[in-house]
C-alpha cells in the first residue's frame, strides 16, 4: 500500500503558513485545496492523487473515515482555513454528469466533495470557519478539441457545458 506524500506536506506547509499570513494581513482569507478534479490511485508517492482521497489523507483518516494515527498521521494536527478553493473541471463528463469514479470530484461531483468537506469538519480533521466551508470555485473550463484530440470536447459542447455549469 502506498501512501501518498503531497496531502501529509501540504498539511504542513498550510499549517506554518497560515500564521504567518495572518501577521503579515490580519484581514486576509486564507483558502486551503485548490486541488484538481481527478488524479489516479497511488502507485507511488509522487502519482497525482485524486482528489477525494486526498483529502482524506490530508485529515488523516482512511476510506472509512477511521483515523490513521502511524506513520506521517503519528501527532496529527489539523490544517485550518477561511474557505475552500476548488477547481472542478469536468474534462469529459457534463455539468449534470457524475463521475462513476467515487474519488474523482467534477463539477457534477460537487455534492460529493461537499459532503466529504462536512464530514471531516465534523470531525475536527479539517478546521473550517463556523464549521463549515464556504468554496470558492476558482476556475472552470472544458478543454476542446480540437486543439486536444486525446481529452477535449467540441467547442459546441463547450459553450453548452460552461453555460450549464454557470447556471447551476
Amino acid at each position: 500500500v502506498c501512501t501518498p506524500a503531497s496531502p501529509h506536506i501540504y498539511r504542513r506547509l498550510v499549517r506554518a503558513a497560515r500564521p504567518v499570513i495572518e501577521r503579515a494581513d490580519p484581514g486576509a482569507q486564507v483558502l486551503l485545496g485548490e486541488l484538481a478534479p481527478r488524479g489516479h490511485r497511488a502507485i507511488s508517492t509522487r502519482s497525482p492523487v485524486s482528489p477525494l482521497p486526498f483529502l482524506r489523507e490530508l485529515a488523516c483518516v482512511d476510506r472509512r473515515y477511521k483515523r490513521m494515527r502511524r506513520g506521517p498521521c503519528r501527532g496529527f494536527l489539523p490544517a485550518r482555513a477561511d474557505a475552500f478553493g476548488y477547481h472542478p473541471h469536468g474534462v469529459e463528463f457534463g455539468p449534470e454528469d457524475p463521475n462513476p469514479d467515487r474519488d474523482q470530484a467534477q463539477i457534477g461531483d460537487i455534492p460529493r466533495l461537499f459532503a466529504v468537506l462536512d464530514r471531516l469538519t465534523r470531525m475536527g480533521r479539517i478546521v473550517a470557519p463556523r464549521r463549515k466551508f464556504d468554496v470558492y470555485l476558482t476556475e472552470f473550463s472544458y478543454q476542446t478539441s480540437p486543439p486536444d484530440h486525446e481529452v477535449g470536447v467540441s467547442l459546441g459542447r463547450q459553450a453548452r457545458y460552461i453555460q450549464q455549469a454557470a447556471y447551476l
